[in-house]
């Protein structure tokens, strides 16, 4: 049963034996990452874990790399056919019976403080059902991209209130990086990774877990999170010259999210008109975010124009965002002069600064 405070306990209303956080490593035919996944969990300066790797029928060296480790927190177990991915996170849930958990993709490495500071926070604010912070960006083979990046806009500790999470990412869509997320076991229950949300499944569960429990964002960078093109992220995302891009197919899942969010359960936010607004929005945003990125580095006008139609087909609204038009105005005038009139704009506001100060 669970206790008023989301902890774990047995009937009698102690806590379970056993180590308070599980940390499961669901994977497949990774064994090139695995081990550095696997390092960092027994790495952990946080010593009471335990580290499960669940293999999804993987046909590379995956058993013979957990092999490789002689540690009696690890186990390992391994799936008899191999199943749907967030089926397999599903599955990778309901195996934890500790307090607190951690889904660590195989292709990622949790630096080693990154329990000795969530489940402090956890303990401390019993309303919290999920603490998240920054991440170090790396490539296939370790070259760092970006060295700590969040998605949240916040600069230091923050106990948002679960519809004060929900609103901002309506607003602002992804939030919370996976590979950082602590999460109260209680705070799953009844709530699953569902297909239905795919590629945005994890954006989902955030938000579903927010309409009962409270979000915790630590300012520090707490894991390794890997770009590669075949990542879960990638089934959504890729690499452009402009960075890291949400593809059209995530945009539109994160907007058919928030749509079902605010048909299901819109009447406990309260303002349902105006948050459905600002969710259409952000969806227009992050479209003509998505054309700025495609269209580099030549922003040639015949292809921004050609991005651009396609953002108005998806919602003639996009027409009317600011963000088009400077787009379309920069290809018009090509790379050399917008950058000759945004230094011109940092020069003036670098000159009001200095007169005003």
């Amino acid at each position: 049963m669970q206790d008023v405070h989301g902890g774990v306990k047995t009937v009698d209303g102690r806590r379970p034996e056993g180590p308070r956080v599980t940390i499961v490593i669901p994977t497949y035919n990774r064994a090139r990452w695995l081990r550095g996944a696997i390092e960092s969990a027994l790495g952990q300066t946080y010593p009471d874990i335990r580290v499960l790797v669940s293999d999804n029928a993987s046909t590379d060296q995956t058993a013979a790399v957990v092999a490789g480790f002689d540690d009696p927190r690890l186990s390992y177990v391994r799936l008899d056919r191999n199943v749907e991915l967030n089926e397999h996170f599903n599955r990778c849930i309901e195996r934890a019976e500790s307090e607190y958990l951690f889904l660590l993709p195989d292709d990622d490495r949790m630096l080693p403080e990154l329990l000795e500071v969530a489940v402090p926070l956890l303990d401390a604010h019993p309303r919290v059902g999920l603490v998240h912070g920054r991440v170090r960006n790396v490539d296939d083979d370790d070259r760092v991209i970006a060295d700590d990046h969040d998605m949240t806009g916040l600069r230091e500790l923050t106990i948002e209130s679960g519809h004060d999470f929900i609103r901002r990412s309506l607003r602002e869509s992804y939030r919370v990086h996976a590979s950082t997320a602590v999460i109260r076991t209680a705070a799953l229950d009844g709530l699953r990774l569902d297909q239905v949300d795919y590629p945005a499944t994890d954006f989902a569960l955030w938000l579903r877990l927010a309409l009962t429990w409270d979000v915790a964002f630590v300012p520090l960078t707490l894991s390794v999170y890997r770009l590669h093109s075949t990542s879960y992220t990638s089934g959504g995302a890729g690499l452009t010259s402009g960075g890291y891009v949400q593809g059209t197919n995530l945009i539109t899942a994160v907007r058919d999210v928030k749509e079902r969010l605010l048909a299901e359960h819109g009447n406990r936010l309260g303002d349902v008109v105006g948050l459905r607004a600002q969710a259409r929005r952000s969806y227009r945003e992050a479209l003509v975010n998505q054309a700025g990125h495609l269209t580099l580095p030549g922003r040639r006008l015949g292809e921004t124009v050609r991005v651009l139609a396609d953002c108005v087909r998806r919602d003639p609204r996009t027409a009317l965002e600011p963000g088009a038009w400077r787009l379309l105005a920069g290809a018009v005038l090509g790379r050399r002069a917008v950058e000759r009139v945004k230094r011109r704009r940092v020069a003036r506001a670098q000159k009001l600064r200095t007169a005003r100060g």
